[in-house]
């Protein structure tokens, strides 16, 4: 009896060291999976990361002309220009052979090649090629005028300020010396000779100017105040007059006031966004 005792406590002894041991390795499995899952979704997330800064680079590259893509498109691994507070980011560019397409040899076309690291990794997080045309949607004309929704140029652009173009040779054959001052102005196409803004030479100035503002007021042999109409309105004053062996009281203070025709303020101007103004060079 004793020794049947003593056998089924090394049994339950056993039994609970089992269930220990099943309990530790269940614990260690679903920590495991779970940390195994928390390391997807944070490399995805990086991942993802790295490739919109791989996407913004690419966008900054078609916006370059395609004589301009080993100067100021190519560089070597730095940290990321185009991404405020991208810090621990680094880029890196590569510019391929230029390769004839089809058989028209103006049409040429280069591959460009995005590296996007983790700064201190040996490996890129992401990579992305873009072939990049003569033809293409990146070869912007010099000269271009654009808007952008920025306090400065991107890259390849110079802000419409009436600066020198005296380092920009290309530039400086289409628009003179200096480029266009379009600080606080408005832009209107050129007429050219349909009629509506006539005597007008391509690319010169015009001052402001507004629309005509009339209006009337009739006044009666006895010097009273009929009607207005436009701009000016009775006042409701009166003043008196002596007439006819009598004093007579005369109605009718007129003034003008163009703000009851048209919205008046310090300068004349339509609706209107300001945005930066910007000339590809």
């Amino acid at each position: 009896m004793i020794f049947f005792k003593k056998k089924r406590k090394g049994y339950i002894l056993i039994q609970t060291i089992l269930a220990m041991i099943v309990v530790t390795m269940l614990s260690y499995s679903i920590f495991t999976i779970t940390s195994g899952q928390f390391s997807m979704i944070q490399a995805s997330r990086v991942g993802l990361q790295a490739q919109q800064y791989a996407q913004i680079d690419a966008n900054t590259l078609q916006l370059l002309s395609y004589d301009e893509l080993d100067s100021s498109g190519a560089h070597a691994r730095q940290t990321l220009t185009s991404v405020a507070n991208a810090t621990d980011w680094q880029d890196e560019i590569t510019i391929g052979a230029e390769q004839t397409i089809g058989t028209d040899s103006d049409n040429k076309q280069r591959i460009a090649k995005i590296n996007i690291y983790k700064t201190g990794d040996t490996l890129a997080r992401y990579s992305l090629q873009v072939p990049l045309s003569s033809k293409g949607s990146n070869s912007i004309p010099v000269g271009t005028i654009v808007w952008f929704a920025a306090s400065s140029p991107p890259r390849g652009y110079l802000e419409c300020d009436g600066q020198s173009t005296s380092s920009y040779p290309a530039l400086a054959k289409i628009v003179g010396a200096t480029v266009p001052d379009l600080r606080g102005e408005f832009i209107r196409g050129w007429d050219h000779g349909r009629g509506i803004d006539t005597d007008r030479i391509f690319n010169s100035s015009q001052l402001d100017q507004i629309q005509n503002i009339v209006g009337s007021l009739n006044i009666s042999f006895d010097r009273r105040l009929v009607s207005t109409s436009g701009a000016f309105y009775n006042s409701g004053s009166t003043s008196e007059y002596f007439y006819d062996n009598a004093w007579n009281t005369m109605g009718g203070g007129f003034v003008f006031d163009a703000s009851r025709v048209v919205r008046a303020g310090e300068e004349t101007r339509s609706r209107n966004i300001d945005l930066l103004p910007c000339i590809k060079y």
